[in-house]
């Protein structure tokens, strides 16, 4: 449908100035224009519209939001909504627009209006899956971390365990395997399934050790999984299994206390010992079976230009592993640790300077947030 008849004329030419202009053009100017002319042509604009809202609700290159964030994504999910169904990009417009708005939402604490806002991005991404035959379903994620904020913890665990199971086939790929490991034993740890929770850990620790055998990640990962792997079968009356948990971990702390990692790194495994100390720790952290709602916590980055770090809340110290926060930096505290852990008692943790293991993969979730 034409509006034409209901814009200024002028007002549509310089809509069209702008965008034909040389030189760069600012967020807010790029919105002002595709408002006008979305008003004109709707299926070239509306799409367009959509995503310059969320880029001018989120400063990419200042890390701040705009004063008007939830407005301007608002404002974007009703234009995603308002592309004519029959349109092939309709479907991936809208579910960024949501997703930059469910962030938000989580962010401000209004966490019924987000898991509501979640519960639509997965409806979509289970029929984008079913029409492409992709068994990785899109939302299943963000949808498993409001289910935790809620206290529902089974469903959840449920929702994660069809995910990974979904994604185990494809290897570690970008090293974000590892991170989905970690909140799928975080999720069965929750909901009190104990021996899968295990299970999971173990699939952790088999999958790091082929990754360090094959120098695609540190063997201080592998490493710290092992250690993290020790304390949870310890926490659940395994020690003979623990024991010889130890004793590999042991074997190969000293293969790195002798000759160093296999090759050099570019960043610190700092983040992944962290949040391995806090899934591997005491069953009475594990929540209760009944649905229990707890504070919100601020979110401490944005590192999607589509909106806020999403701030579902996960219960115990872990919560930030599956409610997509940034990992927690590593603390000189936890290293005495380090030789409880193992059974012996190394002069020094590993040095932070340049001769520290360190991986060269930005893409690598481990990695990523190291300090």
């Amino acid at each position: 449908m034409n509006h034409s008849g209901k814009v200024d004329q002028d007002d549509i030419m310089r809509a069209r100035n702008v965008l034909l202009a040389s030189g760069r053009r600012t967020p807010r100017e790029e919105v002002d224009a595709y408002r006008v002319l979305a008003q004109v042509s709707p299926a070239s604009y509306l799409p367009l519209l959509a995503r310059a809202l969320q880029r001018l609700s989120y400063d990419t290159g200042t890390g701040k939001k705009h004063a008007a964030c939830l407005a301007l994504c608002e404002e974007a999910v009703a234009a995603a909504r308002a592309i004519d169904p029959a349109e092939p990009a309709r479907a991936d417009v809208l579910y960024g627009a949501l997703n930059s708005c469910q962030r938000e939402l989580y962010d401000l604490g209004r966490r019924a209006a987000g898991l509501a806002m979640r519960a639509e991005m997965l409806a979509m991404g289970r029929a984008q899956a079913e029409r492409s035959g992709d068994l990785v379903v899109k939302g299943l994620h963000e949808w498993a971390a409001g289910l935790s904020g809620e206290g529902r913890y089974a469903e959840a665990a449920d929702a994660m365990t069809e995910l990974v199971a979904a994604i185990l086939p494809n290897g570690p790929g970008d090293g974000s395997l590892a991170w989905s490991l970690l909140e799928w034993i975080a999720a069965l740890h929750d909901a009190g399934r104990s021996g899968e929770a295990l299970a999971a850990f173990g699939t952790l620790v088999s999958t790091e050790a082929v990754e360090a055998a094959n120098d695609r990640v540190p063997m201080a990962c592998h490493l710290y999984s092992l250690i993290g792997y020790a304390q949870m079968l310890d926490t659940h009356g395994r020690g003979e299994q623990a024991a010889l948990v130890r004793q590999e971990a042991l074997a190969l702390l000293t293969e790195l206390a002798d000759n160093g990692e296999r090759k050099s790194w570019s960043g610190y495994q700092t983040s992944f010992w962290a949040v391995l100390l806090t899934i591997s720790g005491a069953e009475g952290d594990r929540p209760a079976s009944r649905v229990r709602r707890r504070e919100r916590r601020p979110c401490g980055g944005h590192p999607m230009p589509s909106g806020a770090t999403s701030t579902a809340v996960m219960p115990s110290a872990k919560r930030w592993t599956l409610s997509l926060r940034e990992p927690p930096r590593i603390r000189t505290g936890i290293w005495p640790s380090w030789s409880a852990c193992i059974g012996s008692s190394p002069s020094a943790p590993p040095s932070t300077g340049s001769s520290a293991p360190i991986c060269s993969r930005s893409t690598c979730a481990p990695c990523s947030t190291a300090g």
